[in-house]
């Protein structure tokens, strides 16, 4: 008796499962992979990309000599000598992603020299500034290296404290942005403006794998929610409504942390905020009105192994967000 009523309960749990897991697997088949990934290049393909990236660059320069002026946006980028010219290809995906409305680009200069290609590009009116131009640093030291990397960072990021535009964009000249990099941005001032007005930065990237504050509680609110509802319909024993959650919760997890932001940004197409997990600074977005105060805070706080910029920013009293996939890789 007993196992006859386990089996009129579980037959149509198991069904009404099984076309979950198999629903869920077509939607992650259906939905786009949005969130940038990194890829490692050996030197061949890596120069291969760079060329490609500098032949697209120069050819929307002389597309659109002019940087449009904006009252939204500002960037600038952290720029310094490297073995490959790396510049080339933020540049160039800025430019495919913004096309004649780039907004104004601030080539922010880190070296105590100028070097080859950020004269090349100084020849071609971008705007840049040196801000260690002919001093003497010690970075002998790796502590020495990050106290400087970090305050750097807090210079160029106060290059645009008096700028008029409502938002800067602080980038690392090693990144490439999405192709959909302008609606995006456009989503995320939406975003600042509308919906949280108190948040000070935002973080667009962090490494993919190890995202879990977003992904995580979505996955286990929707594996509760579809679960809550078939047990309301079905009215299974607890048990096997336990067994099925899990079941379901499991599936959900194998399909990858980013599949909910995926799956959003393909039904809404906007960029979702969420807490901030400690790491990386390639691309934050800063309010521009908050600037002062985070340099002139910031500068105050010690540099060195163990505590960079990423951590001084994360730690302090100002309110950083992160979007839920990356807009840069």
């Amino acid at each position: 008796l007993h196992l006859n009523l386990y089996a009129s309960h579980a037959i149509p749990l198991i069904f009404s499962y099984g076309s979950l897991v198999i629903l869920i697997s077509l939607l992650r088949a259906w939905t786009p992979h949005i969130s940038l990934e990194d890829h490692r290049m050996n030197s061949a393909e890596q120069e291969l990309f760079l060329n490609a990236s500098r032949l697209k660059h120069q050819g929307l320069q002389e597309k659109f000599p002019f940087r449009a002026s904006t009252r939204d946006l500002a960037i600038t980028i952290v720029t310094a000598t490297r073995m490959q010219p790396y510049i080339h290809a933020v540049l160039g995906s800025l430019s495919v992603a913004y096309g004649a409305d780039l907004p104004p680009v601030t080539l922010c200069s880190v070296e105590t020299a100028t070097f080859d290609v950020i004269d090349q590009l100084r020849n071609e009116k971008w705007s840049v500034v040196d801000i260690n131009k002919d001093k003497q640093i010690n970075t002998s030291q790796l502590s020495l290296r990050i106290a400087k990397e970090t305050a750097d960072y807090w210079r160029c990021l106060n290059l645009t404290r008096d700028s008029e535009a409502r938002y800067t964009l602080l980038l690392e000249d090693d990144v490439v942005v999405h192709p959909r990099f302008r609606s995006m941005i456009a989503s995320l001032i939406y975003q600042m403006d509308v919906t949280v007005g108190s948040v000070d930065y935002a973080k667009l990237y962090h490494i993919n794998r190890l995202r879990h504050i977003s992904s995580m509680p979505q996955i286990i609110a929707v594996s509760l929610l579809l679960s809550s509802l078939i047990h309301w319909l079905l009215s299974p024993r607890p048990l096997l409504t336990l067994i099925g959650y899990l079941v379901l919760l499991i599936h959900l997890n194998n399909q990858g942390n980013l599949f909910p932001p995926d799956f959003r940004y393909a039904v809404t197409g906007s960029v979702y905020l969420t807490m901030g997990e400690s790491c990386c600074t390639p691309a934050v977005f800063f309010r521009t009105s908050s600037i002062p105060a985070i340099v002139d805070t910031l500068t105050l706080e010690k540099s060195f192994a163990g505590h960079a910029k990423d951590h001084i920013l994360d730690e302090s009293r100002f309110v950083g967000r992160e979007s839920d996939f990356n807009l840069v890789s």
